[in-house]
């Protein structure tokens, strides 16, 4: 008798690469398992004993693998009848393993649900039931094999160069297996598992707390176990059992693609390429299929209409299906580019075409301001050249041009009659305000990457505590503060407005009254501390706005912009403009240094006047007030009203802009605070305050970190998180206004009970 070699094929060979470094790494993790039982005694338990089974049986899968192919690889020489037992062997071996494995998960688990529900510890109490599990898991997948292969329900398949698989003869014994290997064993694992879950889910007879709190935390966990295992489990076996049942190695063909010109083996009756064939025949002269000898002349030419050849399959192996998902995600992100791209164009048109418009929008008002300037400079020319034709003027401006000269004959301040005729917007004007503008936005970038040193921390700012009580600034006979301001420069220096008709400037460090400015006829609404001098705006209730030198508390200028009583006013960022706002229904911007007024504009759309004002920290825009309940926001440059903030209910009380100019909150008397986001002209945040809760002031503190608001009581709200982080209720009635200190280090607060509070963490003084 003559031995034959077991050899494996090239293609074999080289598909197995990839499950060698597969079991070789899963062979290191079983050493190094079985290594620690020896050191480690807590590990050789009775109650692991099922767990210990699943790994041997595991192993020796890892065995059977490596001995099949270091047989095949080293050409192990054997006899035929020793080559057909291990045949057998290597096709059943893999099944029973496999079946094997799911009885024994499934004894686990019985043996966990048993000690779980019934508190029964079966490897101790049972363990003659345990042996016999032991014994009928792994006979009866062994007579299972055995009746299949006796019974011809199963075949052997053996084909040169190839492992030996087995062969079903129908589709019922694929099924039969299916279930006895996989739908049984799993659906039984179900069962249990959820028994096992309703038991420790069940608390009807339990009254401890504690043991209740215990049995969640415990089915949380086995549910959390149960899951990852199975799903684990279920993804790396299951594909494999369903394989084995369905996919047999006999139904491949030799080439995996149509046969162009098919030849049939009259020893196996199978058909095959041509080529294949006899390239195969040279090295190995058996048939492929049942191994027995096949000649090149014993092959048979079958006549078949030719067929177009298929697409051969893309997604045969991981590497091809990433490959197949690569190619996906690059289509994916070359359209997603290309739209992005449509996008970029369609916004730089858009852009190109609204600046067009705001050019042509320019030229046309340029021209009609030019167009007015000449027909008042030709009314004045004509009466000088000796012209005695009249030019029809219309009665309203007829009688406006009639007050105007009756005003000038009757005063006779100077600063007030220049300031009644606004000069407009020059050139000069417009590009200084772009300029500082242009050079606050990069100031701002640079300020915005980092948090300034020395602000109030957070939880500083809820520590805060009334530190200092001031109620003898203004008279008693007339009891209110109305307006309150802190200077940018030196923040110990308070600059307060009363109902007296008085502002005083106070030093918070001395505790001293510096100066007190007195010439207003009616109570003074509102007051500003220059950024950089020692100057002081103030507006009153008698229209008149007026500009002060501290030091010698002499009024330096008095501006006539309006003739209602003043109720916004806000200084520039250059330092030499303030705008100002009136029950008149129009704000004016007016010089500071000359006192005359530059511009001055009517809101035609508010009937009952503004109601606040403020500039926008880049000086460009700023935001009114109405008694409408809206919130308008205008461009300086062009005097045009660019957008409206609709949504509170009642007059607006306050407005104020961060200092990243981002954000506007606003109040009114709905007892709601607005966040608006200026990039994308909505609202993203309401406050909403208690009943009848009144807003008379609002403020951010210089770093844009904490949002001031004074009314019923001062509370303080964080900025982007927009929690309220304290509220102050010393003050006995309204408070009227709040400001920060430097760094936020102290917060100022004024109210009609005459009085002047600071609020600071107390174990700093």
């Amino acid at each position: 008798m003559n031995c034959t070699p077991l050899t494996w094929s090239s293609s074999t060979a080289d598909n197995l690469s990839p499950t060698i470094i597969v079991c070789s790494i899963a062979l290191i993790i079983h050493i190094i398992f079985w290594i620690q039982l020896i050191p480690f005694s807590s590990l050789r338990k009775k109650n692991l004993m099922w767990l210990y089974a699943y790994l041997i049986t595991d192993f020796f899968l890892l065995a059977r693998f490596f001995i099949l192919y270091s047989m095949r690889r080293w050409r192990v020489c054997l006899y035929s009848t020793l080559r057909i037992v291990l045949c057998y062997w290597e096709a059943s071996s893999k099944f029973y393993m496999n079946t094997v494995q799911s009885y024994i998960l499934l004894a686990l688990n019985i043996c966990r649900c048993a000690q779980i529900i019934f508190n029964r510890n079966v490897f101790v109490q049972n363990p003659r039931l345990i042996t016999l599990t032991h014994f009928l898991i792994y006979i009866l997948p062994a007579l299972n094999v055995m009746i299949q292969f006796l019974a011809d329900w199963t075949t052997l398949w053996r084909r040169t160069g190839e492992a030996c698989d087995i062969q079903y003869e129908s589709l019922s014994v694929q099924i039969f297996n299916l279930f006895f290997v996989y739908i049984i064993p799993i659906a039984f694992n179900f069962i249990i598992i959820g028994l096992c879950i309703r038991h420790v889910s069940s608390i009807r007879d339990i009254r401890s707390q504690q043991i209740i709190n215990l049995r969640r935390k415990y089915k949380k966990n086995l549910l959390i176990q149960t899951i990852i295992f199975y799903s684990i489990w279920l993804v790396l076996w299951s594909p494999n059992v369903l394989a084995f049942q369905f996919i047999n190695i006999n139904t491949q063909p030799v080439s995996n693609e149509v046969p162009e010109h098919p030849v049939l083996s009259p020893v196996s009756g199978c058909i095959y390429e041509k080529r294949l064939i006899i390239k195969y025949l040279h090295e190995s002269p058996t048939d492929p299929i049942n191994g027995q000898p096949l000649t090149e002349e014993q092959l048979i030419d079958v006549k078949v209409t030719p067929l177009s050849k298929p697409k051969p399959p893309s997604a045969t192996s991981i590497p091809a299906i990433l490959k197949m998902l690569q190619d996906e995600w690059d289509a994916c992100m070359l359209h997603s580019f290309t739209l992005r791209q449509q996008l970029q164009t369609a916004r730089q048109e858009l852009s190109h075409v609204m600046y067009q418009h705001d050019a042509a929008c320019r030229v046309i008002a340029r021209l009609n301001k030019e167009v007015t300037a000449a027909r008042e400079a030709l009314a004045t020319l004509k009466p000088q050249a000796g012209i005695s034709q009249t030019i029809p003027m219309h009665p309203h401006e007829q009688s406006t041009q009639i007050s105007q000269h009756a005003a000038a004959s009757i005063s006779g301040d100077s600063t007030q009659i220049s300031a009644s005729t606004a000069e407009g917007m020059t050139d000069e004007i417009i590009q200084k305000l772009q300029d500082k503008a242009s050079v606050l936005t990069q100031l701002r970038k640079q300020r915005g990457k980092r948090v300034p040193e020395g602000l109030t921390s957070i939880d500083d700012m809820r520590n805060f505590r009334c530190s200092a009580t001031h109620t003898a600034l203004h008279s008693a006979s007339n009891p209110g503060i109305l307006a309150l301001d802190i200077s940018p420069k030196n923040s110990s220096i308070i600059l307060t407005g009363g109902n007296d008709r008085q502002a005083v400037v106070f030093n918070k460090d001395s505790e001293q009254v510096i100066a007190t400015l007195k010439g207003h006829q009616k109570k003074v609404t509102h007051v500003i501390h220059h950024f950089d001098e020692d100057i002081a705006i103030t507006g009153s209730s008698d229209s008149s706005i007026r500009v002060w030198h501290i030091p010698s508390a002499q009024c330096l200028k008095i501006l006539k912009a309006h003739d209602n009583a003043i109720t916004g006013l806000s200084l520039h960022p250059t330092g030499d403009y303030v705008l100002s706002s009136a029950n008149d229904t129009y704000w004016a911007l007016s010089d500071l240094r000359t006192g005359k007024l530059i511009t001055k504009v009517q809101d035609t759309t508010s009937q009952r006047g503004l109601t606040c004002a403020q500039f926008h920290p880049d000086g460009i825009i700023f935001g009114i007030g109405t008694q409408e309940s809206l919130i308008k926001i205008w461009d300086l440059k062009e005097c045009n009203n660019v957008a409206d903030f609709p949504g509170h209910t009642g007059s607006i009380n306050a407005i104020a802009f961060s200092e990243n100019g981002y954000y506007l909150a606003t109040a009114a008397q709905d007892a709601s605070i607005k966040l608006w986001d200026l990039r994308k002209l909505k609202n993203f945040k309401t406050i909403t305050l208690d009943d009848r809760y009144e807003v008379c002031d609002l403020v951010f503190d210089q770093s844009g970190m904490y949002l001031g608001v004074a009314g019923t009581d001062i509370r303080v709200y964080q900025a982007k998180q927009w929690d309220l982080l304290n509220v102050f209720k010393d003050h006995t009635a309204l408070a009227t206004g709040v400001r920060f200190g430097s760094n936020a280090n102290y917060i100022a607060s004024s109210s009609m009970d005459r009085s002047l509070k600071f609020y600071q963490q107390l174990s700093q003084e």
